[in-house]
């Protein structure tokens, strides 16, 4: 009978290891998703300086409220 307990137990314990790594996967494919969808490295007024992203938009370079942002110009490449 314990044995039999001990392997419940340790089924339970791999089947919800695995379910909050699946979890953990997902939400970083999520997180992902959004932030390649973010423009601002790809505007012609992004700055790659560590002190100011972006002098049109400050507050909200590389974030996701720059996903919509009006001001996107794209880099003449």
């Amino acid at each position: 009978m314990a044995t039999f307990l001990q392997a419940v137990a340790a089924w339970l314990f791999i089947t919800l290891t695995a379910s909050v790594i699946i979890r953990g996967l997902q939400m970083a494919i999520a997180t992902r998703q959004q932030m390649v969808r973010i423009p601002c490295p790809r505007c012609r007024y992004f700055t790659h300086k560590p002190y100011l992203k972006c002098p049109v938009h400050p507050g909200s370079s590389l974030t996701p409220a720059a996903i919509a942002c009006r001001d996107f110009a794209a880099t003449a490449s």
